[in-house]
């Protein structure tokens, strides 16, 4: 039973962060794939806004759920793959002109700063549920 548990966390896991960056990436390609346009704040924005923090909140609940090493370990692997994206996609757009993709401006940096946030979130929630299992731990044993 405690092997079926470890592999539907580590499902979720999988399957929440590919859902994660399958809605950041979606925005991205509509906002800044050739070139930063401005977005359009529509009912799109909106539904993505919701989606992301479902996400959030269901990567949340999996990690507080997250107990053995296996998971863990995997988990961690997940969240660190998400915290590399997410350095890759914050230094701004190099202004290049080649053929027909000429991009005029980077996108902005709140825009960036964001999608950095978002991607680094599922880290920050591993780190403190590992942080609160550790000291709930060392609490039970002295």
């Amino acid at each position: 039973m405690k092997m079926i548990r470890t592999l539907l966390i580590i499902i979720g896991w999988l399957a929440a962060c590919y859902a994660l960056l399958n809605v950041v990436g979606g925005v991205n390609i509509g906002w800044n794939l050739f070139n930063w346009s401005p977005p359009k704040w529509d009912a799109g924005v909106v539904i993505a806004g919701v989606i992301v923090l479902a996400i959030l909140g269901c990567i949340w609940f999996l990690a507080r759920m997250t107990r053995d090493r296996v998971s863990q370990v995997m988990s961690f692997i997940v969240c660190l793959s998400l915290a590399g994206i997410a350095f890759t996609l914050l230094p701004a757009e190099h202004l290049t002109c080649r053929a027909f993709l000429c991009r005029t401006m980077p996108s902005p940096l709140w825009y960036r700063g964001g999608i950095f946030v978002i991607l680094c979130s599922p880290c920050v929630m591993w780190l403190w549920s590992i942080w609160q299992q550790y000291h709930s731990d060392r609490g039970n044993v002295a």
